[in-house]
């Protein structure tokens, strides 16, 4: 059998120094995965909400596209003065 060795304080204090290091470093990978996960979330929460928002736009630009059939073909074609609402034809 072979002869047991042992390490000097030294070395064990080297060894020591690397576990706490990795460990040091688990947790880093862990904090920012979570901090990660976090941004992820409130990236897809901004998506939704521009993804209604952009909704919201196309549904307004229909109705204006709508409205705007609608009194062109009670009124005809001409210009609005909107300050004043002083509808004006085209001659």
């Amino acid at each position: 059998m072979s002869e047991e060795i042992k390490f000097t304080d030294e070395e064990m204090n080297k060894i020591t120094d690397f576990q706490k290091g990795y460990s040091s470093i688990q947790g880093e990978f862990g904090q920012n995965n979570i901090a990660r996960l976090s941004l992820e979330d409130r990236l897809n929460d901004l998506m939704k909400k521009e993804e209604e928002t952009r909704k919201k736009f196309f549904d307004l630009q229909e109705k204006e596209k709508k409205f705007l059939e609608e009194t062109t073909k009670k009124y005809g074609e001409g210009n609005l003065n909107p300050e004043t609402g002083v509808f004006t034809p085209n001659k």
